[in-house]
């Protein structure tokens, strides 16, 4: 990559460097001397402009309160961040873009050159020029340590320009990356962030950055680079000579000096220079240390951080943790009997640390009689410049405790001024020295023996000190800081020494009997700033605004220049002195209200909390002015006590002092002398408002309750009222008394106090009306106009004289309704306190108070006007009693009746004369039903003593009741009952009767059951309505009801019949014509159902189709049909009045039948189209296969033939004939061999053939079983013949046994189909082959037999799916047949019989199908057909290696033989067959189109001696018969005795011939019967059974053996003979 920077170097600059070059070595710099001088400038702009403005713009209260040198390291620091980011970011954008520094190979990352590269190494190499000068030129601040690093890193990094491994140039500047967060670290410092958040996220950070750059990228590239540099070093001697130095190296990678483009030759630009060894040598041992110095500080820096915590993670010990956290200090101060006097005791412990913090909390005074303790913690804390107090109490939280605290805090720091120094106490110490911006360190004891080995014993150091480096000089082995030390101990006379570019000053100070020498530093280059401002500070304000520091906000900044505008000069204080600073620094930024007095003027400074808690609108009148005018309230008091307060101060806590003002105030305040010499006195104040004006209002509280206690009318009430407003003037400004007129009902003035008032207003009037419309007081305040102005003014003459601001209204209510109120209270408030939560509550609780006593006095008054009319009342009520139809009751204590009025008498039936009662009386009255119910109730009113409310019945008196009175039980009594209490002395309350009345309640039972039962009728009528609504409308299926008369119309139908006839909803239902959607072919149908429901009156059930269409789920538009089942409704005659019915949308159905038949037929063509496939399949394959099976018996034939005619030749010649003869022997041996397997395997694969048609049509369920009548024994041994010979040729004896079942039960022929029975035994006996003729008895038996009941066991094999609950075999004719296989095979294993009968599953799988081949596919068809026969297949096996036996049973029925069809045959004696004839009198036709076939067919017929006519279709064949004998009419021809006829053939199928020939013997045109065999590869039954329906004689699969056929021609011809003869 060439340069990337935009400028070229000036010409004359670049010509100067080169002319240079040759003596520098420095080949490649004038290429980047501007950018070298540019870096350096750049950093030194940001050095002296840059990093102040932003500084100051980003932290102008930090960057201002920093010395001048440590502003300078603050520059460098920035610059440092700057030069870190941008040069890590322009290295990793040319390791990853510039791609021929990426294609280096060794010899280019040692002498190879990139633009990039060297322009990277012009922005480091500026940098650290600049460091140089930096360093240079403030040597001693930054030392000779830094200086000599910026002079190693500015000559490493000019290596790189002779070029040198200018390819690790941008590598190795990577170690920068964790510079960033190393600057940060010393920035969060400075900005007081230590141990914070920030700073512990980017110190983890930082070690991480560290130790991934330094330690594991920085290592890994160092010995990179090793590698390289020995490389070039091995390299340079194995050149010849210079020759290497004359020319490039050209690069071995894929950028070659061939390629076009300046980046490739860049590479290359400058000629390689030998490596000296001083090169080498210095590169890998500067490389080496700052791998060993990376691990060293790593190391440091992991140790620093485990000193922070304990183990096991860290090493921080007990003495570390008291160390760093020094112990609580403890002042307490006791007052009481049990203290006895006053009393201060300070503990200290030595702190070593750089932090004091703390914070000014609420505390409470101690009380009278208890102890308080002030504890002042100091502590670690986050931010470690800031410091401050912690005052903390056991029992904290409220105002006077607060200030009682502070000022015992104050008063014994005070105390301590007073002796001539400030930092008397630790505390003190400790906190002035931490918050001073001057480098300040405590010592241990006194004087001590300085020497150049024994460190200084700091106890203490401030973050001035720390952040000076000053601890490393002080202790450090040179003379000057010998002389240092010896001066600090106290042996040296001078107060100061200049050491380190400041001045110090000792003090010695005594606390607590110890010795403390305190020694502070003063920045020599800042012009005596810092120096003792006692003597020399040249502005007052200036010095408290940097003594006060960091502390500053704000706020406190605005309150500073308050202070600097007010003329201090009254205060007799020239200059201010550095402990009086520090007073009013403590005062300034605690957060309690403090203030001081200044000088003999005792001028008022204060801080904030003064200002705003304390001041309120004085404030900032009052600052700097004398303290008898700020406060002219307290005048008096001060005056009192001058003396005391003088003298050591003064607490004012009994006596609050009022605050002139707007707002009522109460202050109390604590005034403590400081010292003579700084001529202040510490001022601590604090607002009792809130406790003064509660204790008066307390007081008007009593007054009232004193007052108006037990009152017996309102006018009383109001007199007395007023007291209360004459005792607490200021809360209570005015009091208004309204009664309201029992006439008109509207308020009218009572009382008012302090001044007579009876008039009104409007607003009075909506004043007094809102109050009466709320339930609730409601306050009136004057600037929202709610209070009106008269009674504003009746405050002018009552407490402060000022108008009322505030009232509260409230009504005077008995109850919450209008009704219910009796009068209405307004109550005027303070107008000197704000209408605040507290106010409202007092003003709420002073109106209820006032209500209390109020309606208690009404209520009195009441008592006594209703008392006088009582009697005549009562009078009144016992004359009402006797004359109303209520009955009244009076019981006593014992339940016995007292009085009762007559009606009470009638409708309980109680006896009239009391006399003769007895206790409990009324119970036998009432009904059993409800004794205990009634019981109930009068234990509550005996028991509880409440009042009760309970119905219950009386016993009918008469006889004659009606069914509803029958039903109700009873007479219906409601009765009330209240108990009679009895007082006695002690408060106690006793029964003393039971008083009530009661009604009748019968007639309103009777009609409320009458009620009742019309109301459940029509609900349940209602209730069935609704129900077939909501059954009808949810419904699926379409309801309606059309109206017969006087017209057919459609009266009611749900949102489903109009959706499913297609119709939009009506709401009138009369519109809906339903002719209009049906499909117009379909209304003849619907008008007959119609006429069926309505002149027949039946049910009809009607299908029909719709004009709207209906789609189908996959979107086919079709017919949409409806099934309606319609009924007839009658009325109460029995006539017709409706048609009712549900319609169906059977359109779906209708669609799915389609759907299904189009499946259905899809399926079958399917199936027909799959069993065609197999057929054609099958046909095809056999066709081949019966040539391969002819020709292999043809040749097996020949080679017999061959070696016996060589046996004859070769007899009785040469003993080299004979041994020729043994070859010839082995040879044909062999292949007959081969033959017997070529044999096997079309064997094989005919058996397979013949599975997958019989599963075909197993699959297809089209395999049908076709009874015909024969001998079942026979059939059995025509299917153990098929397999003599090949048993024979494995030397397996095969042998057939008939059971004696057969005869025993007379079992001749049978119905049975002879075809699958037959496979069924083929494919057992040809696995017992199969698996026989391995072993070394080789015997099959093959046995079968009959059974009546359906066979449990056959041989030993079980049948498991016996039916238990079969009846009993009763019919004669049915039978059971069995045959079994046994053979002593290899046997089978439980596991392996447990897979037989499956589809595909063999017993020795995967073996079996290797070994003795097969498709799995025989048991599973051979059970199948054993099924479909009605019987079952088993096998049974002892173990492996013992044999086997396979049994099967069928159903079946006995029966008689057919006759035998005899064909006409006519009397030529030509046609006359013999019975037994030689093969060559017997003609054979071969009809067969294949020429493969029908050649080998030919060849084997004539080996046999046949005479053979080849036909290739079923026309040929005809004309060969009729040339034939067997020709009507002819004498001379060929003997046609049997023909062989392939079925499917072109021209003329074998079916097609066999029928025409058929139909020639039934003419006459062929004399006799000619036999013939159907030779086809179709093999199926069905096939088979379609040869023998079109005429022929029998059948034959290909591909079969000759012996098959010559069995069934000599089998036939011989049949054909025996008929012929018969006939």
């Amino acid at each position: 990559m060439l340069d990337p920077f935009p400028f070229p170097p000036p010409p004359l600059l670049s010509l100067l460097c080169t002319k240079l070059a040759p003596y520098t070595h420095l080949n490649t710099l004038p290429a980047h001397i501007h950018e070298f001088l540019f870096a350096f400038f750049l950093y030194h702009f940001i050095c002296l402009y840059g990093s102040p403005f932003a500084s100051k713009l980003l932290f102008p209260r930090t960057y201002a309160k920093l010395s001048p040198k440590t502003k300078l390291n603050w520059d460098v620091h920035v610059v440092s961040l700057v030069q870190s980011c941008l040069i890590n970011a322009l290295a990793i954008w040319t390791i990853w873009y510039d791609e021929e520094r990426g294609a280096m190979d060794s010899k280019a990352r040692i002498w190879g050159y990139t633009g990039a590269g060297g322009f990277l190494q012009a922005m480091a190499g500026g940098y650290f020029l600049w460091d140089v000068w930096v360093s240079i030129a403030h040597v001693d601040l930054f030392g000779y340590g830094l200086l000599a690093h910026a002079v190693s890193a500015l000559w490493v990094f000019s290596l790189g320009y002779r070029p040198f491994v200018n390819y690790y140039g941008p590598i190795f500047i990577l170690y920068e990356l964790s510079s960033p967060f190393l600057n940060f670290h010393w920035f969060f410092d400075k900005l007081n962030l230590t141990g914070s958040n920030l700073q512990l996220v980017n110190g983890i950070v930082l070690m991480a950055t560290f130790f991934g750059s330094r330690l594991v990228w920085g290592t890994y590239w160092t010995f990179r680079a090793f590698d390289d540099i020995f490389y070039a070093m091995d390299y340079q001697k194995s050149v010849t000579g210079q020759a290497w130095l004359r020319a490039p190296i050209a690069p071995s990678n894929s950028i070659s000096m061939d390629e076009s483009g300046k980046a490739a030759r860049e590479l290359w630009r400058f000629s390689p220079q030998e490596v000296p060894m001083w090169l080498a040598g210095s590169y890998l041992s500067a490389n080496s240390i700052l791998i060993c110095l990376n691990v060293y500080w790593f190391w440091k820096m992991v140790e620093t951080i485990r000193k922070r915590f304990p183990p096991p993670f860290g090493t921080k010990t007990e003495e570390d943790e008291k160390r760093d956290v020094p112990d609580k200090k403890e002042v307490e101060v006791g007052r009481g009997a049990a203290a006895g006097a006053k009393s201060v005791d300070v503990k200290q412990k030595e702190v070593r640390h750089r932090t004091v913090r703390g914070k000014l909390g609420d505390v409470s005074p101690p009380p009278p009689h208890d102890i308080c303790t002030l504890r002042l913690s100091l502590y670690d804390a986050v931010t470690p410049s800031s410091a401050c107090f912690v005052f903390l109490h056991p029992q904290s939280g409220t105002e006077e405790r607060m200030r009682c605290l502070v000022a015992y805090s104050l008063r014994a720091l005070a105390a301590t001024c007073r002796n001539g120094l400030f930092a008397s106490t630790p505390a003190a110490l400790l906190l002035n020295a931490a918050r001073d911006s001057r480098p300040v360190f405590v010592l241990e004891g006194g004087a001590f023996v300085a020497t150049a080995k024994i460190n200084l014993p700091i106890s203490f150091c401030n973050d001035a000190f720390r952040e000076g480096l000053f601890e490393s000089l002080v202790n450090a082995s040179n003379g000057d800081a010998f002389v240092f030390r010896q001066w600090t101990s106290g042996s040296a006379v001078k107060a100061t020494n200049d050491f380190a570019g400041h001045r110090w000053t000792r003090t010695d100070v005594t606390v607590n009997s110890q010795n403390l020498v305190v020694i502070t530093g003063t920045d020599l280059m800042s012009n005596g700033d810092d120096e003792d401002v006692t003597d020399h500070h040249p502005a007052n304000i200036k010095a408290l605004r940097e003594i006060v520091g960091k502390f500053v906000t704000p706020s406190l900044d605005i309150h500073l220049d308050l202070i600097e505008n007010r003329d201090w000069s009254m205060a007799g204080l020239k200059l201010w002195p550095r402990e009086l600073l520090e007073l009013i620094r403590m005062v300034l930024i605690l957060d309690a209200p403090l203030a001081m007095t200044l000088g003999d003027a005792g001028l008022l400074i204060y801080n904030e909390s003064y200002a705003s808690k304390i001041a309120g609108s004085r404030h900032p009148r009052i600052m700097g002015i004398p303290l008898e005018e700020a406060w002219p309230e307290g005048r008096e008091l001060r005056a009192e006590h001058a003396p005391i307060i003088a003298a050591q101060g003064f607490h004012n806590a009994d006596s609050p002092v009022p605050i002139a003002g707007d707002v009522e105030k109460f202050c109390t305040w604590t005034m403590m002398k400081t010292s003579e010499r700084l001529k202040s006195q510490i001022v601590l104040s604090a607002d009792c408002s809130t406790s003064v004006i509660q204790e008066r209002r307390r007081s008007a509280f009593a007054v009232l309750r004193d007052q108006c206690n037990a009152l017996d009318s309102f006018s009383s009430f109001c007199t007395k009222a007023g007291s209360v407003c004459l005792a607490d003037p200021h809360d209570i400004s005015f009091m208004l008394c309204y009664q309201i007129d029992g006439d008109s009902g509207h308020p009218r003035v009572q009382t008012t106090f302090p001044k007579a008032w009876s008039g009104s207003s409007n607003a009075t009037d909506i004043a007094l009306s809102n109050a009466i419309q709320s339930k609730a007081s409601i306050f009136l305040i004057a600037e929202e106009g709610t209070l009106p102005l008269e009674w504003q003014d009746l405050a002018t003459v009552h407490g402060f004289g000022d108008r009322a601001k505030f009232a509260v209204i409230s009504c005077l209510r008995s109850g919450p309704e209008i009704t219910d109120i009796h009068g209405i209270v307004v109550v005027g408030l303070n107008p000197r306190r704000p209408l605040d939560t507290t106010h409202r509550a007092f003003a709420d609780s002073f109106v209820k108070e006032l209500s209390v006593y109020a309606l208690s006095a009404i209520r009195r008054e009441a008592e006594v006007k209703t008392s006088a009319s009582q009697t005549q009342r009562i009078d009144n009520f016992n004359k009402l009693f006797e004359m109303t139809d209520v009955g009244f009751f009076e019981y006593k204590s014992d339940w016995t009746l007292l009085r009762a009025n007559d009606a009470y008498f009638t409708q309980s039936g109680y006896p009239r004369d009391l006399n003769t009662q007895t206790p409990m009386t009324f119970v036998d009255l009432i009904h059993p039903d409800d004794v205990t119910h009634t019981l109930a109730h009068w234990s509550k009113l005996a028991v509880d003593g409440e009042p009760t409310r309970f119905e219950f019945r009386f016993k009918w008196d008469r006889e004659d009741l009606t069914e509803e009175e029958k039903e109700l039980g009873g007479q219906w009594i409601l009765a009330s009952c209240l108990p009679l209490l009895e007082y006695g002395r002690d408060e106690t309350t006793s029964l003393a009767g039971a008083m009530g009345v009661m009604i009748s309640n019968t007639e309103a039972k009777l009609s409320t059951l009458n009620l009742r039962k019309r109301a459940e009728a029509l609900e349940l009528a209602r209730d069935t309505e609704e129900r077939f609504k909501a059954f009808a409308e949810n419904a699926p299926a379409g309801v309606y009801i059309y109206d017969v008369l006087p017209s057919t119309r459609l009266s009611y139908c749900n949102h489903k019949y109009f959706e499913m006839m297609g119709s939009e909803k009506l709401s009138n239902y009369a519109d809906h014509n339903f002719a209009d959607f049906i499909f117009e072919d379909d209304l003849d149908s619907v008008e007959a159902a119609f006429k069926t429901l309505v002149v027949d009156q039946k049910s009809v059930s009607h299908q029909f189709r719709l004009k709207r269409k209906w789609i189908s789920p996959d979107g086919v538009e079709g017919e949409a049909y409806l099934s309606a089942d319609s009924y007839p409704v009658f009325d109460e005659e029995g006539n017709l009045k409706a048609i009712q019915g549900i319609i169906f949308d059977t359109s779906r159905f209708h669609w799915a039948e389609k759907v299904q038949k189009a499946r259905v037929a899809e399926a079958v063509e399917a199936k027909k189209q799959q069993e065609r496939f197999i057929d054609m399949t099958s046909h095809e394959l056999r066709n081949p296969l019966s040539a391969v099976v002819q020709c292999t018996e043809i040749v097996l034939e020949n080679m017999k033939q061959v070696l016996l005619h060589a046996r004859l030749i070769l007899r009785g010649t040469t003993a080299e004939a004979q041994e020729q003869y043994k070859k010839v022997e082995e040879e044909i041996t062999t292949a007959v061999a081969s033959l017997r397997t070529v044999e096997e395997c079309t064997g094989h694969m005919r058996r397979i053939i013949d599975d997958v048609l019989s599963l075909s049509k197993l699959d297809a369920k089209l395999l049908t079983i076709v009874p015909t009548t024969i001998r079942f024994e026979d059939a059995i041994c025509d299917c153990t013949k098929m397999f003599l010979s090949a048993a024979r040729a494995d030397n397996v004896d095969l042998d057939l046994e008939t059971h004696a079942s057969i005869s025993q039960l007379g079992t001749g022929y049978v119905e049975m189909d002879a075809g699958r029975v037959g496979q069924v035994i083929a494919n057992l006996i040809t696995n017992s082959i199969k698996f026989t003729r391995t072993e070394e008895v080789r015997r099959i038996l093959v046995r079968c037999g009959a059974s009546r009941e359906r066979p449990v066991s056959v041989d030993n094999v079980e049948f498991s799916h016996v039916i238990e609950d079969e009846p009993r075999n009763d019919d004669p004719a049915s039978i059971f047949l069995w045959c079994s296989v046994i053979d002593t095979g290899s046997g089978l294993s439980e596991a392996q019989q447990s897979l037989l009968f499956h589809r595909f599953s063999q017993a020795f799988a995967p073996k079996t199908l290797s070994k003795y081949g097969g498709s799995g596919l025989g048991l599973y068809i051979s059970k199948s057909l054993c099924e479909l026969q009605g019987g079952e297949i088993g096998v049974y096996s002892a173990g492996v290696g013992k044999g086997s036996t396979f049994a099967f049973f069928i159903k079946s029925v006995i029966t008689t033989p057919l006759p035998a069809l005899t064909p006409s045959i006519s009397n030529d004696p030509a046609s006359l067959v013999v019975a037994d004839i030689d093969p060559a009198e017997i003609g054979v036709i071969v009809v067969e189109d294949n020429v493969v076939n029908s050649k080998v067919l030919v060849q084997q017929l004539k080996k046999k001696g046949f005479m053979v006519h080849v036909a290739y279709h079923g026309g040929e064949a005809l004309k060969v018969l009729q040339m034939s004998r067997q020709w009507k009419g002819n004498s001379i021809g060929p003997q046609i005795s049997i023909i062989t006829m392939d079925v499917e053939m072109p021209i003329m199928g074998g079916l097609e011939c066999t029928r025409a020939i058929r139909q020639h013997e039934a003419e006459g045109n062929i004399t006799c019967h000619i036999p013939i065999i159907a030779v086809s590869a179709n093999a199926r039954q069905e096939q088979m059974d379609e040869t023998k329906a079109a005429g022929m004689d029998d059948t034959i699969a290909k591909p079969f053996r000759i012996k098959e056929l010559l069995s069934k021609i000599q089998r036939l011809v011989q049949q054909a003979g025996r008929n012929a003869t018969t006939t």
